[in-house]
C-alpha cells in the first residue's frame, strides 16, 4: 500500500489551522479586546453625567423653581403677596432629593434634632386628655465674633406676644415630629410664643377608651379657649400641618368671625379625605401611614382600648390585620364613633363649598404637585380661590410637607413668614 507523504502532511496541516481558527473564533467572542471595554465603559460614564446634568437642568429650570399663586386680586391679597418675598421667590430642592420619594425618605430617616418644650395637659369634659406643647420664642446674643454668635437662645417674652398654634397630621409623634418641629424652630426664630396642640394618644397615652376622631373639632375648640384665658391681650396665629391642615381649615370656618386667629395657614392638607385616600390605595405610602398611625397612636394605649370591645364590638386581631385606611376607619372608627358607615365617617372631615366660603380671615394653602399622598388632582383650587381671603401657592417639587433644600437639608416653613405680616 503506497501512502502519499504529502498527501497526509498536507491534511494534518488543514486540521490544525481549523483547530486553531476554532480556538481562536471562541476565545475572540469569550474575550473581546480591553479596547472594547474601555470604549464601552467610556460610552456608560458619558452617558450617566450627561443624562444627570439633563435631568437635573430640567427640573432646576424657571418654571419648574417658581411658587405658583393664586389668589382673589383684592388690594389686601396684593399687599400681602407683595410685603411676603418668599411667595414671589422660588423652592429650589436639595439636588440629591429633587424626586419625592427621596424626600419622603429623608423626611422619615434622616437626622433629626431636639426642640425644648414644657408640656401642659389639658383635661377634658368627657374624661378624656390632650397635651399643649410649648415653646418660648428665640434669639440671637447681641455680641458679635464670639464662638457663640450663631446659637438661638430662648427667653420669656411679655404676656401680650403672639403667639402660634400648631395642630399636627395623623400620623408621627404629635409635637416630635419633625414636620411640626420645622415649624415650631422657625417661628422661635421669628419671635411667636408657640403651643402645639397633641390630639389624644399623639405622644401621649389615652385616658380614656376614647382616641381622636380627625372629624371632630370639640377639642381643639376647648384647648383655644383655654389659650385666650391664658394669654388674653395676645395675637394668635394658627397653622395646620397635612390633616392637622384639614382641621384647621374646618375649624376657621366653622367660627368664622368669631375665630380667635388675625391669620391661619395649612400646608400640604386634604379637602376630601375620603377622595385622598381613594387615590393612595394600594401604594407604600398608605402601607406606612396606617402602620405608623396604628403603632404610635393606638398600640401605646392598648389597655385602655380593649374594654371597646364589649362596649362596641370592636374586635382588634380583625382591625390590626387590615391593609387599608378605609378598611381600617370602617371596623374602627366608624364603630367607636357610632358612624353607620365609613363613608358618613369620611363626610365628617370634608371641607365642602360652604365651608370654604365662611372662611373669614387671611389663609395661606400651600400644596406640592408632586405630592404623593395629597395629590394635587384632589385639591379644587378654583372653588378655594373664589373665597378671596384665600391665597394658594403651589410648587413643583417638595413630597408630602417636606420642602427640602440646602446641601444639609432643612425644610422650607413658609408658614410662619406669611404669618408675621398680619401682626
Amino acid at each position: 500500500m503506497i501512502i502519499n507523504k504529502s498527501s497526509v502532511a498536507k491534511k494534518a496541516a488543514n486540521s490544525t489551522l481549523s483547530g486553531y481558527l476554532i480556538k481562536k473564533s471562541f476565545t475572540t467572542q469569550a474575550h473581546p479586546p480591553r479596547s472594547s471595554f474601555k470604549k464601552i465603559r467610556r460610552n456608560v460614564t458619558y452617558g450617566l453625567i450627561f443624562g444627570t446634568l439633563g435631568y437635573f437642568t430640567y427640573q432646576y429650570m424657571p418654571h419648574k423653581t417658581r411658587i405658583d399663586l393664586s389668589y382673589s386680586p383684592t388690594k389686601e391679597n396684593q399687599s400681602i403677596v407683595d410685603q411676603l418675598s418668599i411667595l414671589k421667590g422660588r423652592y429650589y430642592p436639595t439636588f440629591y432629593l429633587s424626586h419625592h420619594f427621596l424626600q419622603s425618605l429623608y423626611s422619615g430617616y434622616g437626622p433629626d434634632f431636639r426642640v425644648s418644650y414644657d408640656r401642659e395637659y389639658l383635661p377634658l369634659s368627657d374624661g378624656g386628655r390632650v397635651a399643649l406643647d410649648w415653646a418660648l420664642p428665640t434669639k440671637k446674643l447681641s455680641f458679635q465674633k464670639t464662638l457663640f454668635e450663631k446659637l438661638q437662645f430662648t427667653y420669656e417674652p411679655p404676656a401680650d406676644n403672639k403667639i402660634l398654634f400648631v395642630i399636627h397630621g395623623l400620623t408621627g409623634n404629635g409635637s416630635d415630629s419633625k414636620h411640626v418641629k420645622y415649624l415650631v424652630k422657625h417661628a422661635q426664630e421669628n419671635g411667636y410664643r408657640v403651643v402645639v396642640f397633641n390630639n389624644r394618644g399623639y405622644n401621649q397615652r389615652l385616658m380614656s377608651p376614647v382616641p381622636s376622631h380627625g372629624g371632630k373639632l370639640e377639642d381643639i375648640e376647648e384647648a383655644l379657649v383655654h389659650i385666650r384665658k391664658k394669654y388674653p391681650s395676645a395675637n394668635i396665629f394658627g397653622c395646620g400641618i397635612s390633616f392637622g391642615g384639614n382641621q384647621m381649615l374646618r375649624l376657621v370656618a366653622k367660627q368664622g368671625e368669631k375665630i380667635p386667629f388675625r391669620a391661619a395657614a395649612a400646608v400640604g392638607s386634604p379637602i376630601d379625605l375620603e377622595t385622598v385616600i381613594d387615590e393612595m390605595e394600594g401604594t407604600i405610602y398608605e402601607r406606612a401611614l396606617l402602620k405608623k398611625f396604628v403603632s404610635e397612636t393606638l398600640l401605646p394605649s392598648i389597655d385602655i382600648l380593649e374594654s371597646l370591645k364589649d362596649t362596641h364590638g370592636i374586635d382588634f386581631e380583625d382591625v390590626l390585620r387590615t391593609r387599608s385606611l378605609r378598611d381600617f376607619h370602617s371596623k374602627f372608627t366608624a364603630k367607636v364613633f357610632g358612624h353607620k358607615d365609613v363613608k358618613e365617617f369620611f363626610e365628617a372631615s370634608k371641607l365642602t363649598s360652604d365651608k370654604i366660603q365662611n372662611i373669614k380671615i387671611p389663609m395661606l394653602l400651600m400644596y406640592a404637585k408632586d405630592d404623593p399622598i395629597v395629590r394635587i388632582s384632589t385639591v379644587p383650587v378654583k372653588e378655594l380661590v373664589s373665597n378671596p381671603n384665600i391665597i394658594y401657592a403651589e410648587t413643583t417639587h417638595g413630597c408630602h410637607i417636606c420642602w427640602l433644600e440646602g446641601l444639609k437639608p432643612a425644610s422650607v416653613t413658609i408658614s410662619p413668614n406669611f404669618l408675621v405680616i398680619n401682626c
